[in-house]
């Protein structure tokens, strides 16, 4: 449970989120501990849109929101079972622009915390050479298929207002295929190609050039393939996903977004091969393009090391 504290309350609201996390050591001593910190969730209690408000908050266009945080920090044990965690986090809150105008919530901030262990801690030092490494396969191939919608704000700058969106609701699709090298059972690595439709691209050129339709733009100029490089995080069956990725092939139009972009997000594995996730599709590590829905298959090829 996350309660955010905004200082210009009456016009942001009060942020409320409910989520799940993973948290992991990096270096372990018996007083001391390097972790790596990672949430996803819902959050509601903000301010959104509201067009006959006297001043129209245009933050959140809708009552839920998103969650996410990354983060890294200090575990200093003060008692047998008393810890004290100071820690820096990136938290993001939005919609994904699934409704429009949103800008969302990137706050970089420090956290102090205290957890309390009731149990008796088992800390015995192993050296790693010495343990029994698992079976895991070390090659994977997968691919996923990923949906979501999207709004956009057709105003030619930002001191437009209000902003319009037409009501407008654009599909977004992609079709990956990846391969990963496992480094271990925790971290992976790879590689792969993203088949998308974007039903927003170049719709923004053509609203300014005065043509107000929906299907202004061609369908085959909103297909395109993008690379990535990509990489994983797993804890059990959940993955936390990362991947930077370029635009190779697209018709490119005035306004259309940024050739480089990004995702984060998790999957979770239901069993050795199907799995479902969620991700967000961002450019300029900042702003998100679509919040992605996606289910996935992977296969391990037969070979050296499988």
């Amino acid at each position: 449970l996350h309660y955010m504290r905004v200082l210009r309350r009456n016009e942001l609201g009060h942020p409320l989120a409910f989520y799940g996390f993973v948290e992991g050591n990096l270096i372990r001593w018996d007083f001391l501990q390097l972790n790596t910190y990672a949430s996803l969730g819902m959050a509601t209690g903000m301010k959104y849109w509201d067009p006959k408000a006297p001043l129209p908050n245009d933050i959140f266009a809708t009552p839920v929101n998103v969650f996410s945080e990354l983060g890294t920090g200090l575990s200093l044990r003060l008692q047998k079972h008393l810890w004290i965690e100071p820690t820096i986090r990136l938290t993001h809150i939005s919609n994904g622009n699934t409704r429009e105008p949103q800008k969302g919530v990137n706050v970089f901030g420090y956290r102090l915390g205290l957890r309390w262990v009731p149990g008796e801690e088992v800390f015995v030092k192993r050296n790693i050479k010495d343990l029994q490494k698992p079976e895991i396969p070390k090659n994977e191939l997968y691919g996923f298929m990923g949906i979501t919608t999207r709004q956009v704000e057709f105003n030619a700058s930002n001191d437009d207002w209000p902003p319009e969106t037409y009501g407008w609701n654009f599909l977004m699709l992609n079709v990956f295929a990846g391969y990963n090298r496992v480094v271990n059972h925790r971290f992976k690595y790879g590689a792969g190609l993203d088949f998308f439709y974007d039903g927003t691209n170049g719709i923004k050129a053509a609203v300014l050039e005065g043509r107000v339709e929906k299907n202004a733009i061609p369908f085959e100029d909103k297909l395109g393939t993008s690379v990535f490089l990509t990489g994983e995080n797993s804890i059990d069956r959940l993955s936390i996903y990362m991947g930077l990725g370029y635009i190779v092939l697209r018709k490119q139009y005035f306004k259309s977004t940024p050739r480089l972009e990004q995702r984060l997000g998790v999957k979770y594995h239901l069993n050795d091969h199907l799995f479902v996730g969620l991700n967000v599709r961002a450019y300029n590590f900042s702003a998100a393009k679509a919040l992605e829905l996606n289910v996935g298959y992977r296969c391990f090829p037969k070979g050296e090391g499988n």
